[in-house]
C-alpha cells in the first residue's frame, strides 16, 4: 500500500461499513466516494480538500514523501555507531593486573577485622559452608588461609 492508502485504511478502520459494488447505470445517487457535488456542472472542479478533507489533516503538506527522501530522513536520524577506542599503553592487561601492583593481602591487613568478618560470614552462608567443608568437590573455588577465592 502507498502511504496515502495506508492513511485511508487507518482512518476508515474506525468505522463499521460495508462496500457494495453497483454498476454505474444503477448507481443514481452520489455517495461520499463519487467526488462530485450534486450542483456541479460537467466540467466544474474543486480543490481536493473540498471533496474529502482527511488528507489535509493527515498530510498537511499534501505530499507523501518519496521513498528515497523517506529513506534519507531515516538514515539521518539513525544512531551512528563507532568503534571502541583502541587501548593505550596505560591500560593494563589481565595478565599484568594479576602479576603487577601491590598484593591484595597488604590492603586487607590495613582494614581491621575485615578478614575475620569475611570468615565469620562464611559460617552463615550455606554455599560457602559447603565449600569450606569439601574444597576438592567445588573446583571453581580455591581456599587459601581460610579465605575463598574464585
Amino acid at each position: 500500500l502507498s502511504s496515502r492508502q495506508t492513511r485511508w485504511a487507518e482512518f476508515l478502520s474506525r468505522f463499521k461499513y460495508e462496500i457494495q459494488y453497483m454498476k454505474g447505470e444503477t448507481n443514481k445517487v452520489a455517495d461520499c466516494f463519487s467526488r462530485y457535488f450534486e450542483s456541479d456542472l460537467p466540467d466544474e472542479t474543486h480543490d481536493a480538500s473540498m471533496y474529502v478533507n482527511i488528507d489535509d489533516r493527515l498530510d498537511p503538506e499534501g505530499e507523501d514523501l518519496p521513498w528515497d527522501r523517506q529513506l534519507a530522513e531515516l538514515e539521518a536520524a539513525a544512531p551512528t555507531l563507532s568503534a571502541p577506542p583502541l587501548p593505550t599503553e596505560d591500560d593494563p592487561t589481565v595478565a599484568e593486573s594479576a602479576t603487577d601492583g601491590p598484593q591484595l593481602q597488604l590492603h586487607l591487613e590495613q582494614i581491621p577485622d575485615l578478614i575475620q568478618g569475611i570468615k565469620h560470614g562464611y559460617a552463615e552462608d550455606p554455599l560457602f559452608q559447603k565449600v569450606l567443608a569439601n574444597p576438592a568437590h567445588y573446583q571453581t573455588f580455591r581456599v587459601k588461609e581460610g579465605l575463598i577465592y574464585t
